[in-house]
């Protein structure tokens, strides 16, 4: 663990908080080192109780070609890593520290100890990501368009999956969540200047946004960030994380943005914003949990479902709807490298 580098602002965070989390990770399983190279990537998420999840979690990773999944429990008391452990490829650390006082630094931790040189996502255990063209490129292409135009960060925007039953009827259910959750809508999503929102960095393409609110705004109130930058190069210049589990600094942001199917409403979600308003442990005292809470509380039977929500049937939708951004100069990559095959898509 000696090899962290610390590139949080110590105004913020203070070094001996990053003292206490080296000291308080314990190795559990697999690998204590990850041998990948330049086109390659490997897949980081903090975990507590995340059950419902892991199984989707390390199938869609592993299917996609992610090298090596790389687990931070905190602290479980169900069976997450139990689930997880049969899994190849997998390396599961652990820390007793609290959530609340130490997220960042977990996510950086991560960053900096697996990460250095290198390509990793740092994604939350109920996000499952994909980028454009999919279909086509293989992870190991788009990585590696990545480094041939020296980009160090990429931008991802969260999109609620949402099932068309109600939220007090999805408990226990153990289906692929995919299969189950395959609905989405953005007509309530707001797209902001990405600048203003994560300044200090380059941009090299003008629709990369800044997302906010979406379906849990129009259903709770909360005008959501939606905007993500947990694909990062770790070249010594950037800083992941910096101020926020949203923002980066000193990144060249890459010219295409790229999707976390988000599944916040997951099994009993009802049982769980229960437990986040008790414990707290979310920004500033689980704020938005109290206002999730308040609307169920009043609506129990709740329903995600409205008249704009539309069926999710491939990664590409999300250009053709103008969700995600891609250039002209992706569009020329795929077509050399798969020889003369071009995307045509009318989000461009």
């Amino acid at each position: 663990m000696e090899k962290y580098i610390d590139t949080a602002d110590p105004n913020v965070y203070g070094p001996e908080k990053m003292g206490d989390l080296l000291g308080n990770v314990k190795h559990i399983y697999g690998p204590k080192e990850v041998q990948y190279d330049r086109n390659e990537l490997i897949a980081l998420c903090v975990v507590r109780d995340g059950r419902v999840y892991i199984q989707s979690f390390m199938e869609h990773y592993l299917a996609m070609g992610f090298k090596h999944i790389v687990l931070l429990d905190n602290n479980s008391i169900d069976d997450t890593i139990e689930i997880a452990k049969p899994y190849e490829n997998i390396t599961v650390l652990q820390t007793t520290l609290p959530f609340k006082n130490y997220k960042f630094l977990m996510k950086q931790f991560l960053i900096r100890r697996f990460g250095e040189h290198r390509w990793s996502l740092c994604a939350d255990i109920d996000e499952l990501f994909d980028f454009p063209f999919s279909d086509i490129l293989t992870l190991g292409e788009f990585v590696e368009y990545l480094n041939a135009n020296t980009f160090t960060a990429v931008v991802a925007y969260m999109l609620d999956m949402f099932s068309d039953g109600r939220l007090d009827e999805m408990a226990n259910a153990d289906e692929d969540l995919k299969n189950i959750y395959r609905y989405y809508d953005i007509t309530g999503i707001q797209n902001l200047n990405f600048e203003e929102f994560c300044p200090h960095n380059k941009i090299t393409n003008p629709r990369i946004a800044n997302y906010r609110g979406g379906i849990r705004d129009t259903l709770f109130n909360t005008y959501d960030r939606l905007t993500k930058t947990p694909l990062i190069f770790c070249d010594g210049k950037i800083k992941p994380m910096w101020y926020s589990s949203h923002k980066v600094k000193s990144a060249l942001i890459a010219d295409i943005s790229v999707v976390l199917y988000h599944y916040k409403f997951a099994d009993d979600f009802i049982k769980f914003v229960k437990r986040v308003v008790r414990e707290e442990n979310y920004y500033k005292n689980s704020e938005k949990y109290k206002q999730y809470l308040e609307v169920l509380e009043e609506n129990p039977k709740l329903s995600i479902m409205r008249e704009t929500a539309r069926e999710l049937t491939s990664v590409n939708d999300l250009i053709e709807n103008r969700f995600l951004a891609i250039s002209e100069k992706f569009v020329d990559w795929i077509q050399k490298k798969h020889s003369g095959i071009r995307p045509t898509p009318k989000g461009l």
